[in-house]
């Protein structure tokens, strides 16, 4: 399939809540190392599908960053994937501190429970509003300059 025919659909923010609320909530209570990774089998498939729509829209605002559709949803992405980084991080403490660790970093691995670690570190709900404005910043400056390739600080930064 080209990428013109992929179909983008807005990102909603209350099915990412819904879904994290469920999710870290039935995470805490897996009965199991394999009930939990049945859940995060289902996170993947998720934030798989959340990040593809991201990208589409970031990527189709980068090829004309004066067409309206995809300027406005660009803005909005800003604003969501700092709510969404959050989100995920919050997710990844209930992993990091799931009484089936060990059976979850044989089948995920250590290096992930090592970034979830890192990741817990340098992510705060208190400075959402900043990460917010950088990537507003961020949009603007790939507007004025005709550069899109910033777009990947905001999806995975």
């Amino acid at each position: 399939m080209k990428c013109s025919e992929m179909p983008y659909s807005r990102v909603d923010m209350d099915e990412v809540k819904k879904f994290f609320d469920t999710l870290i909530a039935d995470s805490k209570n897996a009965e199991s190392g394999e009930d939990q990774l049945r859940l995060h089998k289902k996170y993947y498939k998720f934030m798989s599908d959340v990040y593809t729509n991201i990208r589409l829209g970031v990527f189709r605002h980068n090829i004309d960053t004066t067409e309206e559709f995809y300027s406005k949803e660009n803005d909005y992405i800003d604003e969501i994937t700092p709510l969404i980084s959050q989100y995920v991080n919050e997710y990844n403490k209930t992993l990091f501190e799931s009484p089936y660790r060990p059976y979850l970093e044989e089948k995920i691995s250590r290096v992930a429970f090592k970034n979830i670690e890192l990741r817990n570190k340098s992510i705060d709900e208190k400075i959402l509003p900043l990460m917010q404005e950088e990537n507003a910043l961020i949009s603007r400056y790939d507007k004025s300059s005709g550069c899109g390739d910033l777009y990947t600080l905001r999806v995975h930064g």
